[in-house]
């Protein structure tokens, strides 16, 4: 099928192709290293995508805003993805502080041996959380002066 990816201001068309899928085709346009900066990526299950030097800023995943690139940790049981206000995990995507306050019995729901899992790299995480978020604060607050 024919796959548009589009400014979210306007219609205008950054990247385009015939593609089995969007997630496809946002892979195809970092490939080509297409600039998608400002780009609706919003539905865009990007799961598993190697975004590694992909200019999205100012996309819109999700309905959050992109500033700043979001960190993707890879080789872990589940695939990671940081922004500045959310962490995925798998398919489990929360705010930061929702994965702060989450107890056992809330990730053990999640998948077998979750618990096990999160109280290995839950430490690491928050603190990539913690710092990602700064990091974007920081850019805004910089951008406005």
């Amino acid at each position: 099928m024919k796959i548009q990816i589009k400014l979210r201001w306007s219609d205008k068309v950054l990247f385009e192709g015939e593609y089995e899928s969007l997630k496809r085709a946002v892979i195809e346009a970092v490939k080509s290293r297409a600039n998608l900066s400002g780009a609706n990526l919003f539905g865009a299950d990007l799961f598993g995508a190697n975004l590694f030097g992909a200019n999205l800023f100012g996309a819109n995943l999700s309905g959050e805003k992109i500033t700043i690139a979001p960190i993707q940790i890879g080789g872990l049981r589940w695939g990671i993805l940081i922004t500045p206000l959310y962490l995925r995990i798998g398919c489990e995507r929360h705010t930061h502080e929702e994965w702060g306050s989450f107890n056992r019995n809330k990730i053990s729901t999640m998948d077998k041996g979750a618990w096990d899992w999160w109280k290995i790299h839950k430490p690491l995480l928050m603190a990539a959380c913690e710092l990602h978020r700064k990091e974007a604060t920081a850019k805004a607050e910089c951008e406005a002066a």
